[in-house]
């Protein structure tokens, strides 16, 4: 059995609309959700890149539909729906791709922090010991750190990826004060606490908490 979708066979709005918002959508949320684990691993080239593939994508489904519309100049209101639905589709595939995104980003960091967390215990196990001679950057095997003694104690496992300057960490603090990076003032300014959004020699812009002493924390 050969399943045949023609694209340029307007028989229903319905149907038009169908096609339109199927493939738009998962093309738009496929292409960022891309792009965002290829920041993880190549770094914010790869972001760049999939928000150029976007555009292209866009255009192409934009020409598909005032193509479509064009076949069907004889019915205006087919024509009309197929050269809007894609704008209507890019509109809701945006919509929807942030938290898609955001899901592929969590979904790292929990998959990194349960395979590596018995590294980041005994690391900062060690810490607190004393076994390191400085506060700054340490590297043990493959897992890159920074400590800052404080007190209280705290260590950033940094994560790959980032964008232009900003870098993310897997943040050990026993006391949850680095909770505070997200402290807004009523306008949605920045009203954190200097010496929390200062941890690390970075300026630490969000938190959120993940399991017993452990966050996820973005720096710029």
């Amino acid at each position: 059995m050969r399943l045949t979708i023609r694209i340029l066979e307007w028989q229903s709005p319905y149907r038009q609309a169908a096609y339109w918002l199927l493939a738009a959508i998962c093309g738009i949320v496929l292409t960022l959700s891309a792009g965002w684990l290829g920041d993880i691993f190549w770094g914010g080239s790869a972001l760049m890149l999939s928000v150029v593939a976007l555009a292209i994508y866009g255009l192409w489904i934009v020409a598909l539909g005032g193509r479509a519309a064009w076949v069907r100049r004889q019915r205006p209101i087919i024509a009309v729906g197929a050269a809007c639905a894609p704008f209507v589709a890019i509109a809701i595939g945006l919509w929807c791709a942030p938290p898609v995104a955001r899901a592929v980003n969590g979904g790292f960091t929990w998959a990194t922090l349960l395979i590596k967390r018995s590294t980041y215990d005994e690391v900062a196990r060690l810490a607190a010991s004393g076994n390191f001679p400085a506060d700054g950057w340490h590297q043990t095997g493959d897992v890159r750190f920074n400590i800052d003694s404080g007190p209280p104690l705290r260590l950033a496992f940094q994560l790959p990826g980032g964008l232009l300057s900003d870098w993310r960490a897997i943040v050990y603090d026993p006391s949850g004060q680095v909770l505070s990076a997200n402290y807004r003032t009523a306008i949605g300014r920045i009203a954190a606490p200097m010496d929390t959004r200062a941890l690390f020699g970075g300026d630490m812009t969000s938190c959120d908490h993940l399991t017993g002493p452990y966050y996820r924390c973005i720096f710029s």
